[in-house]
């Protein structure tokens, strides 16, 4: 039996005068893409928070890769190969693209040069058109988002969150962002996008023809506030 990529396990969550999430136990296995649904209100961040080590449960246990998370420390969880893209990015708009690619590496200072041609591999390794010189003030919330998600991918990491991956993008960059994340899957790697904005405007939480998520997701989690009240698997068709 294999060690599932992340396990959540009896998760509950309460903050004043709202129960947040129940009881809640999940397990993603390697080269699944979840995508995990439910109206505002629902858990979905909360959830995101807990298993990225951005929040601290107050009941149950979470695993990555078989091993505890043993505290709500974000750079635990980076340790054990979870890395976490949130909808509001953590860029820095006043250093260019090399200097963000190479904010968090182990290597904390480098001659710009050695930045530059990482950055370029990087950028190259995922077909992104960006200037490794261009400050990010100047470049599109779209390529910063995209621009977010290589710099997490850049540690190698066994287990990928995404927030709200589509918020920023047009129907071009989903299908960029669709071809990105079919790719690690392949290698066997996790990811979990929580809730997918729909290019059209609506949310994209089931309420399209053909939603988003349905698209890339492999298996699909509704929530109601607090609880899991169902798993889709991806062959799954509604009428």
């Amino acid at each position: 039996m294999t060690t599932p990529s992340l396990s959540l396990s009896n998760i509950s969550k309460r903050f004043p005068g709202v129960q947040a999430l129940n009881d809640v136990s999940l397990n993603f296995e390697a080269g699944e893409i979840h995508a995990v649904l439910g109206e505002n209100g629902s858990g979905k961040s909360t959830l995101l928070g807990i298993a990225s080590g951005a929040l601290a449960v107050d009941l149950g246990t979470i695993e990555i890769l078989g091993q505890p998370l043993t505290s709500a420390v974000p750079s635990l969880a980076r340790k054990l190969g979870l890395a976490t893209v949130y909808q509001d990015n953590s860029l820095v708009l006043e250093l260019t693209v090399a200097q963000n690619l190479h904010l968090g590496t182990v290597e904390t200072s480098a001659p710009y040069t050695k930045m530059k041609a990482r950055a370029r591999r990087l950028l190259e390794e995922y077909n992104l058109l960006l200037d490794p010189d261009a400050a990010v003030a100047d470049i599109s919330p779209a390529h910063r988002q995209f621009l977010e998600i290589i710099k997490a991918l850049s540690s190698s990491p066994k287990v990928l969150l995404l927030d709200e991956p589509t918020t920023a993008l047009d129907l071009h960059d989903v299908d960029t962002l669709h071809t990105i994340i079919r790719r690690i899957a392949a290698a066997k790697n996790w990811i979990e996008p929580s809730g997918w904005a729909d290019p059209s405007g609506r949310s994209g939480r089931g309420t399209h023809p053909v939603s988003w998520e349905h698209q890339i997701s492999t298996c699909r989690r509704r929530r109601r506030p607090g609880r899991e009240v169902g798993s889709i698997p991806r062959s799954f068709r509604s009428p």
